[in-house]
């Protein structure tokens, strides 16, 4: 698929832009600093991912002379040639609307007109994106490692998508409850309904995660062997804080050398572990 026309309307320095872009070769942006270069990719990789690789606040992404509008708005429209060569229209409108207690953000997707869910449209748009900061896959730590496999995913997987926001949802509430639990103040007993939706969410995560580092492995260590003349072999593991195993009994685990990536569980074979793990960590906190 590619985007044969791009179309932004208050997004960050762009009042305005209309602008076609050819597939059938390459493209090079260049121009003075401050002109929109950036501005422009971002904009590609928002339709793509549904956020910015730049901030965490979408609210920045709309034009600051709108701020004394009545309604300020910034919006992404592209249209997308798909896989079997038909014409979709997708955008993307960040809004902030007045509420009780000040401005309220809201973000709505459309897809030919008709309003979607961000892992409705997954896979419509995938961006490579390089930057410097890229090292920290491995000079930084875990945090930007799993940042950079939920932004590849979130691209290509709906189910991991929805996993993902529904983790990050459930685990502060989930922490919120636990800290009343050790303060008298709620029961254990109601840790029930929020660990079912983390050991889901967290199942899904875990073993996609997985499967997506045994795939890169692949790849990765293809190009390793070409540029090392066949010296090296490279090899991924993963060393997620709670490890599965293989048969459940604590034996071949994914952090022994050979197996992390080569014994791939599904997220229904994590799940039965991944609630014994909580069950085990409740009873030695309390």
């Amino acid at each position: 698929m590619h985007i044969e026309h791009l179309s932004l309307t208050n997004f960050r320095n762009y009042a305005r832009l209309e602008i076609g872009l050819p597939h059938a070769e390459p493209i090079v942006l260049h121009g003075d600093n401050a002109q929109g270069k950036t501005s422009l990719l971002e904009s590609i990789y928002y339709l793509a991912a549904g956020k910015s690789p730049y901030t965490n606040s979408d609210r920045q992404l709309i034009h600051w002379r709108t701020e004394h509008d009545p309604l300020p708005y910034a919006r992404i429209e592209a249209e997308i040639k798909t896989r079997d060569a038909s014409l979709a229209r997708l955008d993307m409108t960040l809004l902030l609307e007045p509420a009780a207690e000040g401005m309220r953000f809201r973000k709505v997707i459309r897809l030919n007109g008709a309003e979607k869910r961000l892992m409705d449209v997954v896979g419509m748009v995938n961006v490579v994106l390089f930057l410097p900061q890229d090292l920290a896959l491995i000079e930084g730590g875990p945090a930007d490692r799993r940042r950079f496999m939920d932004a590849t995913l979130g691209q290509v997987d709906s189910h991991y998508l929805e996993a993902l926001d529904t983790y990050e949802r459930i685990l502060p509430q989930r922490n919120a409850l636990l800290r009343r639990i050790a303060d008298r103040q709620s029961s254990p007993q109601e840790l029930a309904y929020w660990d079912e939706q983390i050991i889901q969410a967290g199942s899904i995560l875990i073993a996609s995660r997985q499967h997506f580092l045994r795939e890169l492995e692949i790849s990765a260590q293809r190009t390793h062997l070409d540029l090392t003349g066949r010296r090296e072999l490279l090899t991924l593991r993963y060393l997620p804080s709670f490890a599965p195993t293989a048969n459940g009994d604590g034996q071949l685990s994914f952090d022994a050398p050979g197996l992390s990536l080569h014994r791939e569980l599904t997220a229904e074979q994590v799940a039965p572990q991944f609630a014994d793990r909580l069950r085990s960590e409740l009873q030695v906190s309390i």
